[in-house]
């Protein structure tokens, strides 16, 4: 039986005010990013391949934990680093990117915002990308790596989408609200599973979720 890790790893608090950043391509301060990269090369998480999505909250944490590439405050794009658009965050149209506090409480967007938090698989944003889209996109990209994963691998991605991987290893309703509300995926947060191939079967094994770095 052949084994190895998965580690999700959610990027830094974004800079910018409270948002639905989906597919806004909004930065992380560089210290952040820093303070992340360190305390992934202290604690020795195990990997030899490491997956990002494109967007820069990402990318540039990902290119940080590069082994190739020093802590540097401007990261460096470098080959090891693969970037993976599948493992983007949901796509959330109209409001993508929209501070909460620019839309009127009583307006029609902001109800359309509540209606999304107490139902996303049903409530569909403004031409955003529904949430089964999203899942189906997600599911896509991780089943078609977890076929070619050869050892360690780490995943630098989104908590959106770590909340669809979680939710298919686990075999849980992905459309219950209570999976978005009442799990907590923190910002430079660690997901770790473990994927052992056996007779052409694939078994996973939750590690843990949403643990807070030291």
């Amino acid at each position: 039986m052949k084994t190895f890790t998965v580690t999700l790893l959610r990027h830094g608090k974004v800079n910018g005010p409270a948002a639905l950043y989906g597919s806004t391509d909004v930065d992380v301060c560089a210290d952040i990013n820093q303070a992340i990269a360190h305390h992934i090369k202290q604690q020795a998480i195990p990997f030899e391949t490491i997956i990002s999505s494109p967007l820069r909250r990402c990318w540039s944490l990902a290119s940080l934990i590069n082994p190739a590439q020093p802590l540097i405050s401007e990261p460096v794009i470098s080959e090891p680093v693969i970037s993976e658009p599948g493992f983007q965050e949901m796509h959330f149209g109209q409001l993508d990117g929209k501070p909460f506090d620019h839309i009127a409480t009583n307006s029609d967007e902001w109800r359309q915002l509540e209606r999304f938090w107490q139902d996303p698989a049903n409530a569909h944003l403004p031409e955003a990308e529904t949430l089964e889209d999203f899942r189906q996109r997600v599911i896509a990209c991780w089943s078609q790596q977890i076929a070619t994963f050869q050892g360690n691998v780490l995943i630098v991605t989104h908590g959106g989408v770590i909340r669809a991987i979680l939710a298919e290893v686990l075999g849980l309703d992905w459309r219950n609200p209570a999976w978005y509300s009442g799990l907590s995926i923190s910002n430079g947060s660690l997901t770790q599973i473990q994927v052992a191939r056996h007779d052409n079967q694939i078994y996973f094994t939750v590690r843990q979720i949403g643990s807070m770095l030291n």
